[in-house]
């Protein structure tokens, strides 16, 4: 039987596809060079199985001041990638070869989503009508939308949007996602997904869950619970996953991806080795809220040895291996 080269990438698609239900997910994080100078494009990352979603990061101004139309654009900011900006739009990334390689991964099965907020950055909203905006706005420069826009990724459609929500407030993230969910994703032609990315105390300041939270939606599809930076570090012995499992088993069935620091560089305490790391993932395996893992962030993942592997590869092996399957959730 013959396949066009077109035919071969949509086999292969399917093959690999991510899959919500499954519990042997590896959720990465890239964009930050968090391993300073160790980031490669991301077509790097998308030639193996280890990874199945790509988090780009971050969209870490709402509002800089430069208009298309009237509304107010944001700005993104890849680190040592994607220098080039608009021409109109000195403050707008342009990196149409991002979205090559955003089509690149897409084309092997790898969901690639775009994050707003980060540790740093001016971000938030003032009103309900400014996040209803916003949602719009990302709709027509990153996902299914156009309207004209400028797209800094070219005619790459990303899969959705992330929250990493650290400062400015929480206000109206609601309604934000909402509009997304509701307006946008409901009905579209393809699969578009809502994460977050709360810090383990319980709830996050900033997301929730609670009334008039993001989180307090109940449309998300997965979150990244940072077990790290904080008491709740999933290292020490006051995890409260079990706290993030009862929530996320009464908001319409949303997955846990068990954040981790991916090096001792990546983050200020939590970080285990991989055997340390098995051993505590262990226990939350046949969770049914678990979905697998999160690491922040792929650079230093990729530059973490252990043994003859890499701490990427080294988690994915364990969880392909020892996870159950969807259907014993």
């Amino acid at each position: 039987m013959k396949y066009t080269l077109v035919a071969f990438l949509c086999l292969l698609s399917l093959a690999t596809a991510f899959n919500i239900e499954a519990h042997d997910n590896l959720v990465a994080y890239f964009g930050q060079d968090a391993a300073n100078g160790g980031q490669q494009m991301l077509s790097y990352y998308c030639n193996d199985t280890t990874y199945d979603v790509f988090i780009l990061s971050f969209l870490d101004i709402f509002f800089s001041g430069e208009t298309f139309n009237g509304v107010e654009l944001p700005e993104v900011n890849l680190a040592n990638l994607c220098p080039n900006t608009f021409s109109q739009y000195p403050l707008l990334m342009e990196c149409p070869e991002m979205g090559e390689d955003v089509k690149y991964c897409q084309s092997k099965g790898k969901i690639v989503t775009l994050s707003i907020g980060g540790a740093v950055g001016a971000y938030g909203f003032s009103s309900a009508q400014q996040a209803e905006t916003f949602a719009t706005t990302l709709w027509n420069m990153f996902l299914g939308g156009d309207a004209g826009y400028p797209r800094p990724f070219g005619d790459a459609i990303l899969d959705g949007i992330d929250l990493d929500i650290e400062g400015g407030g929480g206000q109206y993230y609601d309604l934000f996602v909402t509009t997304l969910k509701k307006q946008y994703f409901a009905g579209a032609n393809k699969t578009y997904y809502i994460s977050g990315a709360p810090q383990c105390p319980y709830p996050d300041a900033y997301l929730g869950p609670g009334v008039g939270t993001a989180l307090g939606t109940g449309l998300f599809d997965f979150v990244n619970v940072q077990f790290y930076n904080n008491y709740c570090d999933l290292s020490g012995g006051s995890s409260n996953y079990d706290t993030w499992a009862s929530w996320a088993a009464s908001a319409n069935g949303t997955k846990l991806m068990i954040g981790l620091p991916a090096g001792p560089s990546a983050a200020g305490s939590g970080y285990m080795n991989g055997n340390e790391a098995v051993q505590k993932l262990q226990p939350y395996l046949t969770n049914p809220s678990f979905g697998g893992v999160m690491l922040w962030d792929v650079s230093v993942a990729q530059t973490n040895p252990v043994g003859d592997d890499n701490y990427a590869s080294y988690l994915s092996q364990y969880l392909k291996k020892n996870a159950p399957p969807p259907s014993s959730a």
